[in-house]
């Protein structure tokens, strides 16, 4: 019995090389002993569908057993999408054939789509997006955005009320992308459409007509990157559109202020006019809608939770006009009515939109919870008119305040 002991431990020692533990994904090839893999030259990016993927686990195992491999700088998995995008350096031991069987290895199906992503164009567009007005409204735009067949990558910036949108240009345009904002509740406008261009408005002291003007829009010209150049010498403001990859505000200003051998300065001006109008009348118009509202429900209030305490003025509200419909209710119908259709009524506009398109908003929850209250105070009104002994509930008084 020792020696068949002693035999069996010969063999393991002789064949230990052979019971290494196994890599988890066994066909994916190793960098054999004394063969260095060449990671110089150009680097190549290979785009794969990916199909049997459900779940972030399964994105993960198609991402390792990639990396795995020799000479891959970055593996990203989309589950959502199917997708597998891979950025490595060719040699021997990997391609995209390599790459293709590897992630069938790991027990999902491969294909390599043919220069996708060379041939595939960009466009970025700016759009202003009035009435975000929270982080739900931000990720509601970017939910329809990101739907449209076409669209690349969103950007919404709640704080300058502003959507970036990348975009193929052979399958939409940006009408269809302000289309879809204003189809859901939101006031949109063009920023700036086509490629990657932006504009600044600059103030520049020392600004006049002719030859200083000339001085400064041959200054800027000498920048790469510089599109175009207006000059409002009334406004002492110089508007530049440009490149942002390949230059900037500070080169601008610096450019201006060592122009010739008069003595520019030069600094960010101001936000444009337009804008702030916008925003000036988007201001009077929620004003002016907050007094008229105050006009209507202020004695709304004051019938429900301040009158029924005066004797005088209570026993007039109470007069029956018929049945158990008293004077006090049908006033505060009156009053509300208003109030709920013609001054709200742009909560119903943009829960319609929403509601069109599958989407709930902030206009959604508004509509819902002041229906509510309004149709059940209706009722109890024309319960109350066709029921001799149907007092309106005090919910109900409740409800129309």
């Amino acid at each position: 019995m020792a020696a068949m002991f002693l035999k069996l431990t010969c063999l393991r020692r002789e064949n230990c090389g052979d019971l290494l533990a196994r890599p988890r994904y066994p066909s994916m090839p190793k960098n054999p002993k004394g063969v260095a893999v060449d990671v110089k030259g150009t680097e190549v990016k290979a785009m794969f569908s990916v199909t049997g993927m459900t779940c972030s686990a399964c994105a993960g195992s198609v991402e390792k057993a990639i990396k795995r491999l020799p000479g891959i700088l970055e593996a990203v998995v989309d589950v959502l999408n199917n997708r597998a995008q891979v950025l490595f350096y060719p040699s021997s031991l990997v391609n995209e054939e390599t790459i293709r069987e590897t992630i069938e290895d790991a027990g999902f199906q491969a294909t390599l789509i043919e220069d996708e992503i060379n041939e595939r164009s960009s466009q970025v567009c700016r759009i202003q997006i009035n009435g975000i007005r929270c982080t739900s409204c931000c990720c509601t735009a970017e939910i329809v955005l990101q739907a449209i067949n076409g669209v690349q990558r969103i950007q919404v910036a709640l704080e300058t009320e502003e959507a970036e949108v990348y975009y193929d240009p052979k399958i939409l345009n940006y009408n269809h992308l302000l289309d879809a904002m204003e189809d859901i509740g939101f006031q949109t406008m063009l920023v700036s459409a086509g490629e990657d261009v932006s504009k600044i408005d600059l103030k520049v002291d020392g600004l006049g007509a002719g030859h200083s003007m000339q001085i400064i829009e041959n200054s800027l010209q000498t920048l790469p990157g510089v599109q175009a150049i207006e000059i409002d010498p009334e406004l002492d403001k110089v508007s530049i559109s440009y490149k942002p990859s390949m230059t900037g505000p500070r080169k601008f200003i610096k450019a201006i202020e060592s122009a010739g051998s008069e003595n520019f300065k030069a600094l960010v001006y101001p936000q444009g006019e337009e804008k702030d109008t916008h925003r000036q009348d988007e201001i009077k118009q929620y004003r002016s809608t907050f007094l008229w509202s105050l006009v209507f429900t202020i004695p709304v209030f004051l019938i429900s939770m301040v009158f029924m305490y005066i004797p005088i003025i209570n026993c007039q509200l109470d007069t029956k006009v018929v049945n158990m419909l008293n004077v006090g209710e049908v006033l505060k119908w009156m009053l509300s009515t208003p109030v709920q259709f013609i001054i709200g009524r742009r909560f119903y506009t943009g829960s319609y939109k929403a509601l069109r398109r599958g989407s709930a908003n902030m206009d959604v929850l508004i509509a819902l919870g002041t229906n509510a209250a309004y149709f059940y105070s209706v009722y109890s009104v024309l319960r109350a008119a066709g029921s001799p002994d149907f007092e309106v509930p005090i919910s109900s008084r409740l409800a129309q305040c």
